[in-house]
């Protein structure tokens, strides 16, 4: 499938995304194909604020009676179940799972 869709390019995507402003301010970037420097939009500088008090929030409260160590084995057992369900939407089924 790679080879009939061809190299992704960011800078055609990324302006498009909602709060996003990509760009490049003229730094290590020029000449570097591959790289793009995105930013925030100013409406979306304008709520960062809020959304990261209400995330920190969230987080507090998701993780009320967790230990500082436990909330290190809980991201770092969702990061593998990240990992593993990447694997498993990137390559056929294993373990005779079958579709009927």
């Amino acid at each position: 499938m790679a080879e009939r869709v061809g190299p992704g390019h960011a800078e055609d995507l990324v302006p498009r995304a909602e709060g996003l402003d990509a760009g490049s301010d003229g730094d290590d970037l020029a000449g570097d194909a591959r790289r793009a420097l995105v930013g925030l939009t100013s409406k979306a500088k304008s709520i960062r604020g809020p959304v990261q008090q209400l995330r920190a929030g969230i987080d507090e409260e998701s993780l009320t009676g967790f230990t500082p160590a436990e909330h290190v084995q809980l991201r770092d057992f969702l990061a593998r179940i990240t990992g593993n369900l990447d694997t498993m939407l990137n390559s056929p089924p294993k373990g005779g799972l079958t579709g009927g």
